[in-house]
């Protein structure tokens, strides 16, 4: 029998044989549950036919990949082939076909065959035709309607632009970046290709330009996203033109050649004759200014201060002999910091995995080059600077208790403060490390002292104690403030007013070392350390949820059942609170057991309708059946909810995000409504900030065109437009207001 090798997203592998079908999801009724990120409840099914595994996407929200290709029907997996299913990987070991094929079937709905069709595309980009036939070359689309002709008047901007065709960055972390377009060059996401674009929404090879005696060509390659010139989806071949924008993926660039004309030909028809006489008429025109502007002008005194142009001046200008100064504009950044703040946040956001500091660091300096005065970008640029050193003590702990340097390792760990990413990572690994430390010391510090050697035994026995003073009082450790410290009772066995003897005997001991060794030593000071004291936070989840509850629920069989639904037993938690009902001898115990029971089959009904809903595509309806759920769930619940979600909270943030993050795709790539799509994404993440693929949604179509439009705004109305894509948390909103009271708009009557 075929096995498939199951790679988590946190590297560890499982093996898992396949005999007939094999159901693939999120779903606890899957035969192979895939419970991280990316997966759809009903993802995949995997079948044997024959000596052949094939897998067959059923309608997932994030698709299906072989080797990075998206499928669209089942398809046979080759042995030791990449199956991509979220952030999970599949490898079939045996049983797989010779190559990657695919089974075709006939098409009903919007199935298509591997290479038929793209992927949907993370943009509002048109619908691909036909089914990847060659198609005529074809010149880049333009906008419907006359080709605008160029500014007959005034003074035109010289660009230094590059000796030849190139594309340019127009946003986001490639922003002002060339590329020169000579011979055949690659775009993709891949490392080694001539333009690398390293973004989710590029393929590893995206698409193909080549420099021809025609002009520049642009190829797609086959990308999951597709390529788009000017707005429309490129097909076959396009020949490039002078300002063209396009787009791979979601990534921008422009194509750049002033001397494109010449390329492709385009004057090689025009009338000689007319050209002579063009350039005939524009020499006399030429001398003959020239002509009036010396018989017109008139020196000035020397040191004569620069009054308004005259006649000759203004001639000159008119006739192009007098030097032009460039127009310059005012450039407005702030749709790029918006971009690289968004980029910075995200690759800082523990909720996205382990942090890439390094990257951060690098988008927040880029957003300082662009706006060297960003509160939001030093903050950050100060957070990653003192996470990167609480790194540094994670490590070096790490390492030391590899060695069993327990003590110093437990050093490297009291220096990450409190509020460090690494501070949660630190805590589980604390106890162990702390108990071996104490042992150690403290059995070295009473060796030494039995063999009088108080010299040695004085750094072990005060290290016991830097260690033990974390939990123990502070009475039993330092005398207060004027006492003196003694070591034995002096021959009247009672204490002075003003003296001090440690009531702990191994504290007591300690001291009796540092006496010895040097008296005048004097009170021992503890260096607190967060990160060593043991609290609630401590505990495993359940085990604090379970403290939680007994807080909330003193009786404990209410407790149990609880702590039952909490798990997701919601049947077994039900019948539970039915015998107690039925019971007459817990009475006291019948009103509370009967709301107990309401609530948990109010949250079990409200969450099978609002799935229904969802699939249903009434994604609207969904989260007022979540949002009354989740209510519901917190009263349950109690305190810590937040720290401790249910399974039932988590399966609906889970899940309303995902159907958002799916109904915006839809109304922005089939429809190109943003304002619906950014709806959609705010309403998702209103409920959870957690999932990665909704925040980007968010961050890069939403807020960041919010501040495009923000910048272009020149009436009440267009501030208005602008509060239906902002999102909360970013500041957006405040900017709003302030151009409201300093245009002196009025609020609308409702929000956006």
């Amino acid at each position: 029998m075929p096995t498939v090798v199951v790679r988590s997203p946190d590297g560890k592998e499982r093996e898992v044989t396949l005999a007939g079908d094999m159901s693939i999801g999120r779903a606890e009724g899957c035969d192979l549950v895939l419970a991280e990120g990316g997966v759809s409840r009903q993802h995949a099914k995997m079948t044997v036919k024959g000596e052949s595994v094939v897998i067959e996407d059923t309608g997932s929200a994030n698709g299906t990949y072989i080797e990075g290709q998206r499928i669209g029907a089942p398809t046979i997996v080759p042995p030791g082939k990449v199956v991509q299913v979220g952030d999970y990987e599949l490898r079939v070991k045996a049983g797989g076909g010779p190559g990657l094929s695919i089974i075709k079937r006939p098409r009903t709905g919007g199935r298509v065959a591997l290479g038929d069709g793209p992927a949907p595309s993370t943009r509002a980009l048109p619908k691909r035709v036909g089914s990847g036939a060659p198609i005529a070359e074809q010149r880049a689309p333009r906008a419907p309607g006359p080709r605008p002709a160029r500014a007959p008047a005034g003074p035109r901007v010289v660009r230094d632009l590059p000796e030849g065709p190139s594309l340019l960055g127009t946003s986001g972390l490639w922003k002002n970046k060339r590329w020169l377009v000579a011979g055949k060059i690659v775009v993709g996401r891949l490392p080694g290709v001539d333009v690398q674009l390293d973004d989710d929404s590029v393929s590893r090879r995206h698409a193909e330009l080549e420099l021809t005696p025609r002009g520049v060509r642009l190829k797609d390659l086959n990308s999951a996203n597709g390529t788009a010139v000017n707005g429309m989806p490129v097909e076959g071949t396009i020949t490039l033109q002078h300002g063209d924008v396009i787009q791979f993926g979601v990534v921008e660039l422009s194509y750049e050649y002033d001397a494109e004309d010449s390329l492709d030909g385009s004057s090689a028809g025009r009338p000689r004759r007319r050209g002579v006489v063009v350039v005939a008429a524009l020499t006399v025109m030429i001398l003959a200014g020239a002509a009036a502007a010396k018989l017109l002008t008139k020196p000035g005194a020397p040191g004569a201060p620069a009054g308004p142009p005259g006649l000759a001046t203004t001639l000159k200008e008119l006739l192009g002999l007098a030097p032009k100064q460039p127009i310059i504009k005012p450039v407005d950044n702030s749709a790029a910091v918006q971009e690289l703040l968004a980029a910075c946040r995200s690759y800082i956001n523990p909720e996205h995995g382990e942090p890439d500091w390094a990257k951060g660091a690098t988008a927040c300096n880029k957003v300082l080059e662009v706006e060297p005065i960003q509160d939001e970008a030093t903050a950050l640029l100060r957070r990653i600077k003192a996470e990167q050193e609480a790194k540094g003590h994670f490590e070096k702990a790490d390492n030391l208790t590899l060695r069993l340097h327990e003590e110093e390792a437990l050093t490297e760990y009291g220096a990450i403060p409190k509020e460090s990413y690494y501070y949660t990572k630190v805590k589980s690994k604390i106890a162990d490390a702390l108990n071996k430390a104490l042992k150690k010391t403290w059995d070295d510090c009473q060796l030494y002292v039995k063999q009088r050697d108080y010299k040695t035994a004085l750094p072990r026995c005060e290290g016991w104690l830097k260690l033990a003073c974390q939990e123990l009082d502070k009475d039993d450790v330092t005398p207060p403030p004027g006492f003196a410290v003694r070591t034995s009772l002096p021959k009247r066995g009672k204490l002075g007013d003003r003296e001090w003897m440690s009531p702990n005997p191994a504290v007591q001991k300690v001291y009796e070392v540092r006496e010895k060794v040097d008296p005048t030593l004097g009170a021992f000071k503890c260096e607190r350390m967060e990160i060593l004291v043991m609290g609630p936070k401590d505990e495993k989840p359940d085990k604090a949820v379970a403290r939680l509850v007994a807080k909330k629920y003193p009786d404990r069989t209410l407790a149990s059942i609880v702590m039952d639904y909490w798990w997701g037993k919601n049947e077994p938690a039900v019948q539970q609170l039915q015998k107690i009902r039925q019971d007459l001898k817990r009475s006291e115990l019948h009103a509370q057991a009967e709301d107990l029971m309401l609530d948990m089959n109010a949250v079990a009904s409200l969450y099978k309708t609002g799935q229904t809903f969802i699939q249903g595509g009434e994604v609207d309806k969904a989260a007022e059946r979540f949002r009354e759920a989740l209510t519901t769930d917190k009263k349950l619940m109690g305190d810590g909810i937040q720290d401790y979600p249910s399974w039932w909270r988590e399966a609906m943030l889970r899940d309303i995000a995902e159907a958002t993050l799916q109904a915006g795709r839809t109304f922005m790539g089939t429809r190109n409504d943003r304002k619906t799509a950014c709806k959609y994404w705010r309403m998702g993440f209103e409920f959870t900030k957690g999932n990665v693929e909704l925040n980007r949604a968010v961050g890069l179509q939403c807020s960041i065109e919010a501040g495009k439009m923000l910048a272009a705004s020149r009436s009440c109305a267009d501030l208005d437009a602008v509060m239906t894509l902002a999102i909360e948390g970013d500041d957006i909103r405040q900017k709003v207001e302030e151009k409201r009271k300093e245009w002196g708009c009025q609020a609308p009557a409702t929000g956006p």
